[in-house]
């Protein structure tokens, strides 16, 4: 069995015969587009045991997509990259933004889970693009106005990943790496480096002293 037939028995909604194909290849295989098999049929998955309410799996499920998401690229070699759109069923959007999307929906309906069940606190309010990745690229541009110019230009060539952390920061300033993680579902490592980057072209900074500040738009 290949990957295609894998993408194939998915489009049949032969969902749990997709995952239990995939996951051994996965094991020994991780190219780019095993990967992305990986990371979409877990996801059926993960709304699978979800409906069914079965928590504790569900919830190890996205530990696991965070594991794989943290891999997904646009482009061969370049995690987080955002020149080549996805080509396997999943819209025209980059492969980044189409699978960060679906990390921050799944993060939230979790939480909702867990809140509704007693186990865990309300989930935080979600950022400003919490809907799609796209609305993150619109509160970013929205920022970029009335900027300097020096500023604009690095929110320009900033990627999609990249954005959707911007926006989070702009809609809840103040906040933490593990907040801007668990409100965007993006795995932390990952948020780490695109901060970095976002500090690198002075678009963010950090307030405070160790871990009692948190980042903010830079106002310069």
């Amino acid at each position: 069995m290949t990957v295609k037939d894998v993408f194939e028995l998915r489009r049949q909604g032969r969902i749990e015969e997709a995952y239990d194909a995939i996951r051994p290849m996965y094991a020994v295989h991780k190219g780019r587009y095993t990967t992305l098999c990986m990371f979409w049929t877990a996801s059926d998955i993960f709304k699978k045991r979800l409906e069914e309410g079965r928590l504790e799996e569900t919830e190890k499920i996205f530990e696991s997509l965070k594991r794989v998401f943290a891999y997904i690229s646009d482009r061969e070699g370049a995690p987080g990259g955002d020149t080549v759109p996805v080509a396997l069923g999943e819209g025209r959007r980059s492969t980044v933004e189409t699978a960060s999307g679906f990390m921050q929906y799944a993060a939230r309906r979790l939480a909702e889970a867990k809140a509704k069940k007693g186990e865990d606190k309300p989930p935080l309010s979600p950022p400003a693009p919490s809907a799609s990745p796209q609305e993150g690229e619109e509160l970013s541009g929205r920022l970029a106005v009335g900027l300097d110019e020096g500023v604009l230009r690095p929110i320009e060539s900033i990627n999609a990943l990249q954005r959707v952390v911007l926006a989070c920061i702009v809609g809840h300033p103040g906040y933490t790496l593990a907040e801007v993680s668990e409100s965007t579902g993006i795995p932390s490592a990952v948020v780490e480096r695109h901060i970095a980057v976002l500090v690198e072209h002075h678009l963010v900074e950090y307030r405070g002293v160790g871990d009692a500040g948190g980042y903010w738009v830079n106002s310069l």
